[in-house]
């Protein structure tokens, strides 16, 4: 865990890169969409819609309250948000290499190209190694941890 070795854009709080175990656990290839979260939800709370654009403008409980509906459907799995060692993990997928950012990151719209500074389709740009979509810009996405010093969720 932790910024690449020779990562120059670090914050202190990503130093020192770090070894970490994490159980075995499934997660969803993209971003939560926004049919997916009316359909459980019932309500779309995004400011940008679109058909397979990621559900945002979320706070933490709500991402919790959606897990609990999840939960509720009884359908062989146990929902919940991945930990943030859990995510890096997703997000790296065991790739040492730095990924080239323009084919897998949504980043810099506005100030690099015409495109307006907003959510884009889930899935349209290359998945890692382990065929996960969009974990690298896009939309933010919550952690079950917390961050401290702030005493805030880990986004």
């Amino acid at each position: 865990m932790g910024c690449s070795m020779g990562d120059s854009d670090c914050e202190d709080d990503e130093k020192p890169v770090r070894r970490v175990a994490v159980d075995p656990f499934q997660m969803s290839a993209t971003e939560v969409t926004q049919e997916l979260w009316e359909t459980v939800m019932g309500s779309n709370p995004s400011d940008f819609t679109g058909t397979g654009l990621p559900v945002e403008h979320i706070s933490w409980q709500d991402s919790q309250d959606f897990v609990e509906k999840l939960n509720q459907r009884r359908d062989g799995f146990t929902y919940r948000l991945p930990t943030e060692p859990e995510w890096e993990y997703a997000a790296r997928a065991a790739d040492s290499a730095s990924p080239e950012l323009t084919a897998v990151a949504w980043f810099g719209l506005a100030a690099s190209s015409a495109r307006s500074s907003r959510p884009q389709r889930v899935a349209t740009k290359t998945p890692n190694r382990w065929g996960l979509y969009d974990m690298l810009g896009n939309v933010a996405e919550w952690c079950e941890d917390w961050y401290s010093p702030n005493y805030q969720r880990v986004v």
